[in-house]
């Protein structure tokens, strides 16, 4: 990676899942690291909800590589949450990719 790259700060989040007392499914969000990472915008959706449209930007982090990031994490930037929803290794070892689709809060 070139320098000056990696100029952005994302947080990564381990999800876990359990049911309270009543039955209904809790999300708890557990720290797992902060990371530099470079930042690109890839592309968008747009749906209509109830005749509100709606917009979904498909974002690409590259970061250096850490063996305990997997496609179960949700990713912080800015304040917005990401889903990871693809994981690239382009050079082994150095860097990874994650694709995420921004959450809906």
């Amino acid at each position: 990676m070139r320098a000056g790259a990696l100029r952005y700060v994302v947080n990564l989040y381990t999800i876990t899942k359990t049911k309270d007392d009543s039955g209904q499914q809790l999300r708890t969000r557990t720290f797992y690291g902060k990371f530099r990472s470079d930042r690109k915008y890839m592309s968008g959706t747009e749906g209509t909800v109830v005749s509100q449209v709606t917009a979904v930007p498909t974002v690409l982090f590259k970061m250096r590589y850490d063996a305990g990031i997997n496609e179960k994490m949700e990713l912080e930037f800015e304040g917005n949450f990401y889903n990871i929803i693809f994981i690239n290794y382009p050079n082994k070892h150095l860097a990874i990719e994650l694709t995420c689709l921004k959450l809906k809060e």
